[in-house]
């Protein structure tokens, strides 16, 4: 466990790249892309169908104002932008590349335990489209999640069939999306789930500066409570979404162990590392094994 702290604990974990791209067109648990492209194409007409049902039904001027709706939008965009990458996969079935097993061994044919290492290999590097993937996943996992927990704790639930899907069927879409996928989860990334709290933050005290609504939610009143407005911001945007991601990243560790169980293909290489199994590890680059000198 310490190692993988330390291991998530690097710079470059704040980025979107240290990913190999076939992990956008499987799943955690097979690698046949199939049945991942059935999930995405499922969860995308749901999604459209719901959100075509719910304007139908509750559209108003005011519609764009609200956090659940700018996590509405962005699941859709998710779904759809997902279902693109994964179809993308199958037609251009672009695979990961594998490392070259040298089969360096020693003279009795066991491999020398003094040159155990690992090979560090290039593979296919992620395009903008895999990155913004990437993003969208995470900021709709974790929009869901607060708009569910914020909904049912502090609101009178109305059961509609807007507050249903809006509400609790958005978090289980992406919770199945999540446990299905074999995108890994960055623990770092909690700075970009900040950073768009604040960013909806800062729009609902635009909302108040221009006159157009001070109270979006009874508990973000710029215009009486300023100071528990302002507080339930820093909240949201310094405590719960570290928290958020924090549990995810938990989950998606346990998602991984037990993926690779089922699906050891699927384990978890980045585009930097690749272990070779014991059974045909090839000694570090550049070295050569003291057997054959």
């Amino acid at each position: 466990m310490g190692n993988v702290c330390k291991d998530e604990f690097q710079l470059k974990r704040f980025g979107f790249s240290d990913c190999p791209p076939e992990r956008f067109y499987t799943t955690q648990w097979h690698k046949c892309p199939w049945f991942l492209f059935a999930w995405k194409l499922f969860a995308m007409l749901y999604w459209i169908a719901m959100l075509v049902a719910t304007l139908v039904e509750t559209a108003h001027v005011n519609y764009w104002i609200f956090l659940t709706n700018w996590g509405v939008l962005v699941i859709l965009i998710y779904v759809i932008s997902s279902f693109a990458v994964t179809v993308y996969g199958i037609v251009t079935k672009e695979q990961w590349t594998q490392p070259t097993d040298t089969g360096v061994r020693t003279v009795s044919g066991v491999v020398d335990p003094r040159e155990d290492k690992t090979i560090r290999t290039p593979v296919l590097p992620l395009r903008w489209f895999h990155m913004l993937v990437w993003q969208l996943q995470l900021a709709a996992m974790g929009l869901s999640l607060i708009i569910t927990v914020l909904y049912w704790t502090l609101f009178d639930p109305r059961f509609t069939l807007y507050d249903y899907n809006s509400h609790a069927i958005n978090f289980v879409i992406m919770m199945l999306d999540f446990i299905i996928i074999a995108i890994p989860t960055r623990l770092l990334h909690f700075v970009y789930m900040a950073l768009l709290s604040a960013i909806y933050c800062i729009f609902t005290a635009i909302l108040h500066g221009a006159g157009y609504t001070s109270h979006v939610y009874p508990f973000i009143n710029w215009a009486d409570n300023p100071g528990i407005a302002a507080g339930v911001c820093i909240g949201i945007t310094f405590v719960a979404m570290p928290l958020v991601q924090a549990l995810f990243w938990s989950l998606y560790l346990l998602r991984n162990y037990l993926g690779c169980k089922v699906n050891p293909t699927t384990s978890n290489m980045t585009s930097q590392d690749v272990v070779m199994t014991p059974q045909y590890r090839s000694v570090e680059a550049g070295k050569v094994n003291p057997a054959f000198q």
